[in-house]
């Protein structure tokens, strides 16, 4: 029996993207108490099934029905071959066909009595999860504009799962035939992917670190300043009910009572700008800096009504101003809170290992292979980079910057 009616409709080294969930059609795979169909007719019928002129609906009837009838081993798995190549060739992004293709595939290999025909179906299954694992790629906008850094990391972990079952399939492929190239340049293909994924999830497990690290920061920074506010809301309040009960009777008691609503406005405004220093664009910081704001209008208005001797309007904004600082300061605190339970769900949750025993199993490639593709780590430095930045500028930020003056003796 020749290879002529293996029709090899071979695949190309460039690789589309697409995924199947489709089931394999029971009817087309299933075996049925039927008359054996003869070795000449099974082959005409394959070159039929195999022509450019037939539909996909009818290719696949003819092959399914060769496989189910026909008694020859060979001509079973050749049927198999073709028809998971012919839907590893239909499938798109719309229509996915891959997980059939592969159980056609796999039928070929098994029941292939050559080995050019096993190694070719075992090559292709490596393709077929190969554009399994880049069907659910990243996008170029969710690579540079990360908002998941935990998210981006575990669709890479799952990326790389896949990937590594492609790579066993052209392991397979080549321990099948060590001498058939296509096998093994894809196998060194993939690898050199699964290590630049690795590099991936390396650089972003650090940033992952460094987000956990800016949030705990963060939180504390919020509590203390609640704490803050909280105090001047109580020296405020004290303020306004001096001025209620009891108003200043000598000049230098006013003075006293002015200075001292000027120092807790002053302080009042430096919390509002460290605040603003922080970088948090939140809802809840808006509403927070706006409580600071309404404080500092009425802290205005109680000096100026001080200024004026008028002490029962200076005790009503000092009051509104008290009111206004522990509203500011309950935010920040649930704030906080809310940045703790985050926390805590996220090392609750179980880690991804990125392959776990199927990677050990992954030899690194040969030392004469090409130069592995710098694409996914170059990505990964770009954000390291960003945060570092990032970094140094906050940091700039809090340090004081010391002004030389002149001496004045």
């Amino acid at each position: 029996m020749t290879m002529r009616i293996l029709i090899i409709l071979a695949l190309s080294c460039s690789i589309a993207c697409s995924m199947s969930d489709d089931p394999v059609d029971e009817q087309a795979t299933s075996t049925r108490e039927v008359e054996p169909m003869p070795a000449d007719i099974a082959q005409a019928r394959i070159e039929q099934a195999m022509d450019h002129a037939t539909e996909f609906a009818d290719r696949q009837e003819i092959l399914a029905e060769v496989v189910a009838r026909c008694d020859d081993n060979e001509l079973r798995s050749i049927a198999a071959y073709n028809m998971g190549i012919a839907f590893i060739r239909r499938s798109s992004d719309e229509n996915p066909s891959y997980t059939d293709a592969i159980e056609w595939l796999r039928r070929a290999d098994t029941d292939g009595t050559s080995a050019e025909l096993r190694v070719r179906a075992r090559d292709s299954i490596g393709h077929a999860l190969y554009l399994v694992a880049h069907s659910g790629q990243l996008t170029p906008d969710a690579i540079a504009n990360p908002t998941d850094l935990k998210g981006m990391k575990d669709r890479l972990v799952e990326q790389l799962d896949k990937l590594i079952f492609s790579a066993r399939a052209f392991r397979s492929a080549h321990d099948v035939d060590r001498a058939y190239r296509p096998a093994i340049e894809n196998l060194e293909r993939v690898r050199r992917e699964i290590q630049s994924l690795r590099e991936q999830i390396d650089a972003l497990e650090e940033l992952i670190e460094q987000q956990r690290e800016q949030e705990q920061q963060r939180q504390q920074q919020q509590q203390q300043a609640a704490e803050r506010l909280e105090e001047l809301a109580e020296q405020q309040q004290q303020e306004s009910n001096e001025n209620a009960q009891q108003p200043p009777q000598t000049p230098e008691e006013q003075k006293k009572q002015e200075e001292d609503q000027d120092e807790l406005c002053d302080q009042t405004q430096s919390e509002q700008e460290e605040l603003s220093n922080s970088q948090d664009e939140s809802q809840q910081m808006q509403q927070v800096q706006e409580q600071l704001e309404q404080a500092r209008k009425a802290q205005e208005e109680a000096q100026e009504a001080l200024e004026e001797g008028d002490t029962e309007r200076a005790a009503e904004a000092q009051e509104e101003a008290a009111e206004a600082l522990n509203e500011a300061a309950k935010q920040l605190r649930e704030m906080s809170e809310s940045e703790g339970t985050k926390d805590e769900e996220s090392e609750s949750q179980p880690q991804q290992g990125d392959g776990g025993e199927q990677e050990q199993q992954e030899q690194p490639p040969s030392e004469d292979a090409e130069e592995p593709s710098q694409e996914i780590s170059e990505i990964a430095q770009q954000l390291l980079d960003k945060e570092r930045r990032e970094r140094e500028r906050r940091k700039a930020r809090r340090t004081p910057r010391i002004v030389p003056v002149e001496r004045d003796w």
